[in-house]
């Protein structure tokens, strides 16, 4: 790939002095210098101000008919891929029952999973028409 394109949330809290992370990141840049990484600026990433790290900063992304967005909100004339929200399912129940991440299609907007420890996941309930793809064990499953 050319582009890393985050969609926010690139930090959860500005790294402190002696984080693996500040000795990390400039070694996985130079493993990678012909990847260009942006970020479109998320909530958490107000932390990251004044930080040289090699990144670009966008507000939002507008690529061909698709806004990229931190926030999944809907933008007339472009399908929104947004995160911020980490979308998660339970399928089944009781102890018979799996809990994933999933993308949450909607009208207009997209709503990207997060797979980080942090994220948690916000328990959604589709409404009609809205569709639900489960991300579990390395597949893609899409629910009815």
């Amino acid at each position: 790939p050319a582009r890393l394109i985050v969609l926010g949330d690139f930090f959860h809290h500005r790294p402190r002095a002696g984080e693996p992370f500040l000795d990390a990141w400039p070694r996985w840049r130079e493993r990678h210098p012909a990847l260009t990484p942006e970020v479109v600026i998320g909530n958490h990433d107000r932390h990251a101000e004044g930080l040289d790290l090699d990144l670009i900063w966008h507000s939002h992304l507008d690529l061909g008919p698709f806004r990229l967005a931190h926030d999944p909100d809907p933008v007339p004339g472009r399908h929104v891929l947004g995160g911020h929200l980490h979308p998660a399912y339970r399928l089944g129940g009781g102890a018979d029952s799996v809990r994933a991440p999933v993308f949450w299609l909607r009208d207009g907007v997209t709503v990207l999973p997060a797979f980080g420890g942090l994220t948690g996941g916000w328990p959604i309930r589709p409404a009609r028409g809205e569709r639900v793809v489960m991300a579990l064990d390395g597949g893609l499953y899409p629910l009815p």
